[in-house]
């Protein structure tokens, strides 16, 4: 247990005192859902004028355990913490600790059992200047042969995109697969299996991904690259959006830094349609159905309401629609999220019959 915060978000200048607590709670919420415990958050407005043209900086500090200190020596040490200077206006930085926590609650609920793999319930996650290194082993079961037991590693580089990039981070992934018994099975067939695994590691929250579907993770590194926050979507005390452009990075045995500025400002709504364009059909077997789903920019996605129309029905993120004849076809939803901002998006289709399909559309 340290003393130090897991977790520190830093913005120049101080906000408005009314609207801290919001702040406070929405940094929380975002590091921290309600399935992780931790110590209550802190946060201070400190005089920075020698260190900061702005004068002031906001520091918000997060522990995953803070039992034993009391409010004043959190405090002490979260100004102690600070690390903003310069041009910059924000800073983030994510300890080794939470890093390695949220890997193992995501890994512990991740199936062990793919097939003729078992895959062991620890994972050892570790970060220093060459990246995160994530390691798990298993066995997979050969019939008449004994069981062969593997370890397969990733190391992830973390560099930064171009500014106004999502995500804000890349990793590079390197795996590595040692098998006990070389030879009986190709490394190829244990790494397709075990990076898809993997790559259901989630990191903090959804919500920073409002471009598009969230990339396929290939590791923890991955994962934590895709999900470092550039865009948070804000609901009090107004509803807007903060962007963040981040120009600094280190990563070390301490854990991931980044610095840069943010920029508050509104939101722009936008509700894409993802799924085929173009369907077809043979004449002899006539009928398609195809699933299309909503991409939202600048919504929230939780609890979000949805309506299609055209030649979809339903409410879900999600609808199936069937094609009996040739034509031109509109697909068409409408989003209202939880904080009442609303868009609509459409997609036009066009439907042929052929001799053969063309892979698109299957029966209904």
């Amino acid at each position: 247990m340290a003393l130090s915060p897991d977790a520190i978000v830093e913005v120049s200048p101080c906000p408005p005192p009314d609207t801290r607590d919001d702040i406070v709670k929405l940094v929380e919420n975002f590091f921290f859902p309600p399935s992780i415990p931790h110590a209550t958050p802190l946060a201070v407005c400190s005089d920075h004028t020698n260190l900061h043209p702005n004068g002031s900086v906001f520091t918000i500090g997060l522990w995953v355990d803070a039992d034993g200190f009391g409010d004043d020596q959190r405090r002490d040490a979260l100004v102690a913490s600070s690390f903003i200077s310069g041009d910059w206006t924000a800073s983030l930085f994510i300890t080794k600790a939470i890093i390695q926590l949220k890997g193992e609650l995501s890994w512990a609920a991740t199936d062990k059992h793919q097939g003729r793999m078992t895959l062991n319930d620890a994972i050892n996650i570790d970060v220093s200047s060459a990246g995160i290194v994530t390691k798990v082993s298993g066995t997979f079961e050969v019939p008449v042969l004994p069981d062969i037991s593997f370890t397969y590693t990733t190391t992830e580089p973390l560099t930064l995109n171009p500014p106004g990039t999502i995500p804000a981070l890349q990793a590079q992934t390197k795996s590595n697969l040692d098998v006990s018994q070389g030879g009986i099975i190709a490394d190829a067939i244990l790494t397709a299996i075990i990076s898809p695994i993997l790559g259901s590691i989630v990191f903090f929250g959804e919500e920073i991904v409002v471009g598009g579907e969230k990339p396929q993770d290939a590791g923890v590194g991955t994962g934590l690259a895709n999900s470092w926050p550039t865009v948070i979507l804000t609901s009090k005390p107004i509803v807007g959006k903060v962007t963040f452009t981040w120009t600094d990075l280190i990563v070390d045995e301490n854990g991931v830094r980044t610095q840069g500025t943010f920029q508050l400002g509104p939101r722009s709504p936008q509700v894409g349609i993802s799924g085929p364009a173009a369907v077809s059909f043979p004449v002899e077997n006539p009928g398609a159905v195809e699933t299309y789903s909503v991409q939202l920019t600048d919504l929230r996605p939780e609890n979000a309401q949805v309506v299609w129309s055209g030649e979809a029905e339903g409410i879900g993120m999600a609808t199936r629609v069937s094609f009996d004849r040739a034509g031109a076809f509109s697909i068409a939803a409408s989003v209202t999220d939880t904080d009442g901002v609303s868009a609509a998006g459409q997609k036009r289709v066009t439907v042929t019959v052929t001799d053969r399909g063309n892979g698109h559309g299957h029966p209904p």
